[in-house]
């Protein structure tokens, strides 16, 4: 995981401008690429591969009202050129925090790499367990996946493998007493 102290984004706003035909980065927003892009070299830092997990914390440099979601597209725009990752698309959980004003404003930003495994809450029974990243994803809310190991839920699967045994047993029991009327009507008819 790594943890960078960036200075505030331009607006979404103010990161294009309009010439013609043709849809640019403005000026303010080719500079604060350029700016992401020096302190990312300066620290070294290498790119990330792989489905990621990006946290923001966002301190505006005052009080007036805005919108938080005009602070990211400059933002992730600029981490992807400077080399944090290879692209965009990689942002498999975005966080976005609006905290309280900060003189000159900044941006927190900490990546990491999605975990193998996430914890997620058992939509029956309410306890955290383990299961793949790449299925808890998409069953996380109306769909939430059911534990496979705790008492609540194991109790349920076990009265279902006992119905499904008693089933069977009482199946293996038809068999045998058809078994036996055909024998028997096989030795009336023999006589």
């Amino acid at each position: 995981m790594i943890e960078l102290e960036l200075p505030y984004p331009p607006s979404v706003n103010h990161y294009y401008r309009h010439v013609g035909p043709r849809t640019l980065i403005s000026r303010e927003g080719r500079r604060y690429r350029e700016r992401v892009t020096a302190e990312l070299k300066a620290l070294g830092i290498e790119s990330f591969s792989g489905a990621l997990i990006l946290r923001i914390e966002v301190y505006p440099p005052d009080r007036r009202r805005r919108d938080i979601d005009n602070v990211q597209k400059a933002l992730l725009d600029a981490l992807e050129h400077g080399g944090a990752y290879q692209d965009d698309s990689q942002i498999a959980k975005l966080i976005v925090e609006r905290h309280e004003p900060v003189s000159g404003g900044r941006v927190i930003v900490r990546i990491r790499k999605r975990p193998r495994y996430e914890t997620v809450t058992c939509r029956k029974c309410g306890r955290p367990f383990e299961m793949k990243s790449n299925l808890a994803g998409k069953l996380i809310g109306v769909n939430s996946p059911n534990c496979p190991r705790c008492p609540i839920c194991e109790g349920r699967a076990k009265g279902q493998a006992k119905r499904a045994v008693a089933a069977y047993e009482r199946f293996g029991q038809l068999q045998k007493e058809c078994r036996q009327r055909d024998e028997m009507l096989r030795m009336s008819s023999n006589r």
